[in-house]
């Protein structure tokens, strides 16, 4: 058990949940928050069209989608070590579309890939159990 503010939390908690930096959370649940606005605008024509199972979806997928994009920059960093992607070309545009593109899908499968993330997270921070 760790001792924070609000009393004791489990070493779990602490490597897994609050384990991310608050900013990182905070700049992803923004981006989570505006995919889902879109995902819902595109799949409904009207309010009336709204099913509370998309809604539920949605708000699951944004909740998780730092631990997703933590998973995905975990892999990314192991593939490409300090190395960095370069785009040729009209790189704006491919730099607009890759972004894009991987933000929605991982949002999209943030629900699958959220436990995978947080058990990496847990087994690379939980290293250093004090």
């Amino acid at each position: 058990m760790v001792w924070r503010k609000g009393g004791a939390v489990s070493l779990f908690e602490v490597n897994t949940v609050l384990g991310l930096p608050p900013r990182f959370v905070a700049t992803h649940w923004f981006f989570g928050v505006m995919i889902a606005v879109l995902s819902v605008n595109l799949v409904t024509e009207g309010p009336e069209d709204i099913d509370a199972a998309l809604i539920l979806l949605a708000t699951m997928n944004t909740l998780v989608y730092p631990y997703a994009r933590f998973l995905y920059s975990w892999v990314a960093m192991f593939f490409l070590n300090d190395r960095k992607m370069v785009f040729h070309g009209r790189w704006i545009l491919l730099r607009f579309v890759y972004v894009f593109a991987v933000a929605v899908m991982l949002w999209s499968l943030s629900v699958l890939l959220a436990p995978i993330g947080m058990l990496v997270r847990y087994t690379t921070k939980g290293s250093s159990r004090s």
